[in-house]
């Protein structure tokens, strides 16, 4: 057995960060004109929907109670489409496709 490390790894680690980046600069670039990134994060994380979403993009865990009673038609909206859901770096800012999902709070001033 070898100590050499497994190029693969490498390949997938380099593959991560050049995914990782590429969602960092939609989510910097797709931001509607009439509000700011840090607004849509701060508004993200107050949305309790969002945050639910958020954490079962990353956990993976779309059929598990949440603790905020979040109302389960709206998170069978997202679990649809959950293959064309990305969180950024940080997830604070939660994407569908290359188009930032905006926050309610923040969806009338946006229009």
């Amino acid at each position: 057995m070898s100590r050499h490390p497994v190029k693969q790894n490498i390949q997938s680690s380099r593959e991560e960060k050049i995914a990782e980046g590429y969602v960092d600069f939609i989510s910097q670039t797709s931001v509607p004109r009439q509000i700011t990134l840090e607004e849509i994060k701060a508004a993200t994380a107050e949305d309790k929907v969002l945050r639910t979403v958020i954490k079962r993009c990353t956990t993976g865990h779309w059929h598990e109670r949440d603790k905020y009673d979040v109302n389960q038609n709206t998170l069978q909206k997202f679990q649809n489409v959950r293959d064309e859901l990305t969180e950024n770096r940080n997830g604070n800012v939660l994407l569908r496709n290359t188009q930032i999902v905006i926050p309610t709070s923040l969806q009338a001033r946006v229009v």
